[in-house]
């Protein structure tokens, strides 16, 4: 009987590529590739340092280049249309745009959020990221910021590191098991040098790119050390080329009174709603666009268009517009509290608006930015309105502000440590934590219960691919416990009592039961392993099952799934 999960063909879509034949190796790589089998660990840190050092200086060189970009595209190239100022500016978006969708037409990657790339790239070996990418998405990502399009700047360096790290896998062969720890040193170090932020960094990687904080990478003691080091690598590279200065140089606001913290658990309420309107605002925007018979390449400019007419509708004073680029500079004068009550309000709506059609449209660049500032403004908002009704109740409006941006932060990515160590890194004051800790929960609960996919998860949701923890849901729904034990030696209920009693304490589970259902058990229990009992005499014990056999069975049908989707389409093709 054929196999259902190795038949089943993988989704598929233009930004997918299979990997080429491995090429001749220089001598120094031929090197390399034969030292894995001798010194897998060491190799895999060194390579680890080297992908967060090349991530960090990609980080640094976006960085620069987006500055640079804005200068010059609200600058020079603006002095022979003084006559036009400011309706002029308007134009400057979408002109980023025209030349997106231009690099889109030879790399279709660059219009994409970047993360879901790498979360794809990360569950499924076949799904390898070209090495264009590490050029073309930054370069992509530059046009749209600096010219003024709403994006975020992490998408752009976790996939353009990922880029650079599937190439360095591509050509040491490494296994599947070090590519996967290898793009998630990239993505931590990705974000870590975009924000100068490590444990963030660290944080994310674990959280959104490899699935959560399971007990497998908890006790993988050399892949969280490889992490580790990509990411201090990056930071290193980012401080020594721009200095150890704060992403946002602002004194923060401790909340810390009773009533702060019950004010602060409301605006988690409202934060966890707003992140699900806002990830659900951006795939709207996306399926107008791709129903409109426009050229792919033209949508980026009419995206850019759009921003720049929200943006003329919202000046202010201090920034050509808070609707333009990333927003920090925004986010600053909101966190000291120098914002309008009804500018902030405006802001949570259009700056969603514009980063809705900045993205939809096809422009290049992710999603951080635009969450922080409209989180940072609905906080702000939030901090004002509670001490206009409750004078003596309310603390600093910057510190509900600051609370607001991890807080919508982690209900539109689904990563709750990685939203408050963002927060608490961004300031550098620890005592910011007790806010943010209730603020970003509450938010993560709320969104969490209205809509159970990240922006990130709905994106590769919308392509057929659905990731759980990290792995293809598809093949943890098909495989069953027996599927795993029929692996395995049998082992008779009186022996393991009598070796081992710790067993007894052991969750039970059936041999119908899903890898979904154990690898839910393993991490609610915290637990290297299972009891498998026949349902029909629930005394007897058919097998013991450790979370490495689940974790073999579950790579060995990943892998049988992409070469049986491999050899369908090489068929199809002759």
């Amino acid at each position: 009987m054929t196999d259902p999960v190795s038949t089943q063909p993988m989704p598929t879509n233009d930004e997918e590529r299979l990997p080429p034949s491995p090429p001749t190796l220089p001598p120094i790589l031929r090197q390399l590739a034969f030292a894995e089998s001798i010194t897998g660990p060491t190799l895999v840190v060194a390579l680890a340092t080297i992908v967060g050092l090349a991530t960090g200086l990609l980080a640094v060189v976006f960085l620069q280049a987006i500055r640079a970009t804005q200068a010059f595209s609200h600058g020079p190239l603006l002095e022979p249309f003084d006559f036009l100022q400011p309706y002029v500016v308007v134009l400057v978006p979408a002109l980023g745009g025209l030349l997106v969708g231009l690099i889109a037409r030879g790399v279709p990657e660059v219009r994409s959020l970047g993360v879901p790339e790498v979360m794809a790239a990360t569950a499924w070996p076949r799904r390898v990221l070209r090495p264009i990418v590490a050029l073309a998405k930054p370069l992509a990502a530059t046009l749209t910021l600096g010219t003024g399009g709403s994006a975020g700047q992490e998408g752009p360096i976790v996939h353009g590191g990922a880029a650079l790290s599937d190439a360095l896998t591509t050509a040491l062969r490494l296994s599947p098991a070090r590519r996967r720890t290898l793009l998630a040193c990239a993505s931590a170090g990705a974000i870590a040098a975009a924000f100068d932020t490590p444990l963030a960094g660290l944080a994310f990687s674990l959280e959104v790119i490899l699935g959560g904080f399971s007990a497998t990478w908890a006790g993988n003691v050399g892949a969280l050390g490889a992490l580790l080091v990509a990411t201090v690598s990056a930071v290193v590279v980012r401080r020594t080329i721009m200095g150890p200065v704060l992403t946002l140089a602002v004194s923060s606001y401790p909340l810390t009174r009773a009533a702060d913290l019950v004010l602060l658990a409301a605006l988690g309420v409202v934060a966890g709603v707003l992140a699900v309107f806002f990830s659900w605002l951006l795939y709207v925007a996306e399926d107008v666009f791709n129903g409109w018979r426009l050229p792919p390449f033209a949508r980026p400019a009419v995206g850019g268009l759009a921003v720049g007419i929200l943006a003329f509708l919202l000046p202010l004073e201090g920034t050509s517009s808070p609707l333009l680029g990333p927003g920090f500079e925004t986010l600053e004068m909101t966190l000291r509290g120098e914002v309008v009550w009804t500018t902030l309000v405006l802001l949570v709506v259009l700056k969603s608006a514009a980063t809705a059609v900045t993205v939809g449209s096809g422009g290049s660049g992710g999603i951080f930015g635009p969450a922080l500032v409209i989180g940072g403004a609905l906080g702000g908002a939030w901090g004002k309105l509670v001490q206009l009704q409750f004078p003596s109740l309310a603390g600093p409006a910057g510190g509900y502000a600051l609370a607001g941006v991890s807080a919508v932060l982690a209900g539109a990515i689904h990563a709750p440590i990685t939203a408050i160590l963002l927060g608490w890194e961004l300031t550098g004051d620890v005592r910011v934590l007790p806010s943010l800790i209730i603020a970003v929960l509450v938010a993560h609960w709320v969104a969490g219960r209205l809509d159970p996919l990240s922006v990130y998860a709905t994106k590769l949701a919308r392509r057929g691919l659905r990731l759980r923890a990290g792995r293809d849901a598809a093949v943890l729904d098909a495989l069953t416990l027996a599927d795993v034990l029929g692996q395995l030696e049998p082992v008779p209920l009186p022996q393991v009592q009598t070796s081992d009693p710790a067993l007894a304490q052991a969750p039970v589970a059936g041999p119908d039961d899903t890898l979904t259902q154990a690898m839910n058990a393993l991490d609610q229990d915290g637990v290297d392993r299972l009891l498998v009992v026949d349902p029909a005499r629930p005394g007897r014990l058919l097998g013991v099952v450790r979370r490495a056999d689940v974790e073999d069975a579950y790579r060995r049908a990943v892998e049988s799934r992409a070469i049986s989707s491999t050899s369908d389409q090489e068929e199809n093709a002759s």
